[in-house]
């Protein structure tokens, strides 16, 4: 809630500016609602790390690693897709914002690989239920 809640503000006091792909990023003057939001996000991709370490590195109890279904295989591929590129985009964003200079075409190379890649979490879904 603490990220929503410094996105929020940033977005209320900031400064709308539109980037690629019609995509709109908002700047404040301060630092400090930006670095919030974006370590917030930090901690969350981190955390997501131990998640999934753990269903590759599960054991039977014979000790052995279970095999991985291929619907969880792909599943895990386009979860290290999509968060990979939400990492890349929150780093950017996160220089951007903490050192007040604009790397545009790693920005918006990444906006456009979210845009691409915002179908993911549909088809994990879909995955999941089939």
């Amino acid at each position: 809630f603490l990220e929503s809640f410094a996105a929020a503000l940033v977005g209320w006091f900031g400064v709308q500016e539109k980037a690629y792909y019609g995509v709109y990023i908002f700047r404040c003057e301060g630092r400090v609602m930006h670095m919030v939001q974006h370590c917030c996000a930090l901690v969350t991709y981190y955390a997501l790390i131990p998640i999934a370490d753990g269903a590759v590195a599960m054991k039977a109890v014979s000790g052995k690693p279970v095999p991985l279904s291929q619907t969880f295989e792909c599943l895990l591929t386009l979860i290290w897709a999509y968060f990979g590129v939400m990492f890349g985009q929150t780093c950017v964003f996160a220089l951007e914002d903490l050192f007040k200079r604009s790397w545009v075409i790693i920005q918006d190379t990444l906006v456009a690989a979210s845009i691409s890649l915002s179908f993911s979490p549909l088809l994990c879904v879909l995955f999941v239920g089939i």
